[in-house]
This record gives structure tokens, C-alpha cells and sequence, in this order.
């Protein structure tokens, strides 16, 4: 029986990418602000950026987290402290990773400090 990886793996072979990139762009830039969003699972993803003479002169980010942090504080009022945690994943399963912390002593390799959370 063959797994959906193998299925996809097999449609991926069968793309002709050999057609010309419909997009027309300066690689150098044109100084002109361009802006790409995207749905993704988390959330709407939104970039924008300026280039001129092959420089970033500007670039920006709305990321799904920075749309749902304000959702999560209302989302845990009036529950018990240890639902919290929980109610962040549910909301954005990426910003409970990128909160934990470890302070490691770079000599012995010891961990000073470690705050990762615990389910």
C-alpha cells in the first residue's frame, strides 16, 4: 500500500517547471513598495518590503503571532492559571516553542536558569 508521502513524492516528479516565471521583476529593485500575504495555518502572513539598487531600504512583517497574541489574554481571563498554557498552543502553537527558556554555562554545560513549560 502506498502513503500519501509516496503519493506526493511521485506528483511532485510529475510537474513540468521548465515554463518561463510569468513575474516580471528588477532584481536590482524599483524602489517601490512591494506587499505578498498568504494564509497559512496559523494565520494571515503579510510581508512587505522596498528595494533599490539591490539594498533593502525597508522591510516588514505581520506574522500570524503577531495577529493572535492579542486574542490570547482576554481567551484566559477567568480560568485557572493552569489552563493558560493550553489556550496559548490552541491560539498559536509556534509562540509557546519561542518562550521557553535555557540559560546554558557556556564552560561546563551546565543549565543555570530553565524555564521551559511543562504539560
Amino acid at each position: 500500500m502506498r502513503t500519501n508521502m509516496s503519493k506526493i513524492v511521485d506528483l511532485l516528479a510529475e510537474l513540468d517547471t521548465s515554463a518561463p516565471v510569468m513575474a516580471d521583476y528588477d532584481v536590482t529593485g524599483t524602489n517601490k513598495l512591494g506587499i505578498g500575504a498568504i494564509e497559512g495555518p496559523r494565520g494571515t502572513d503579510v510581508h512587505m518590503s522596498q528595494i533599490a539598487d539591490g539594498k533593502t531600504q525597508f522591510y516588514s512583517c505581520l506574522v500570524p503571532t503577531t495577529w493572535n497574541i492579542p486574542t490570547m489574554g482576554p481567551a484566559t481571563e477567568g480560568f485557572h492559571h493552569d489552563f493558560g498554557p493550553h489556550v496559548i498552543r490552541a491560539y498559536d502553537p509556534c509562540l509557546s516553542c519561542a518562550t521557553h527558556v535555557i540559560v546554558v554555562d557556556d564552560e561546563d554545560r551546565s543549565v543555570i536558569k530553565n524555564e521551559m513549560v511543562r504539560i
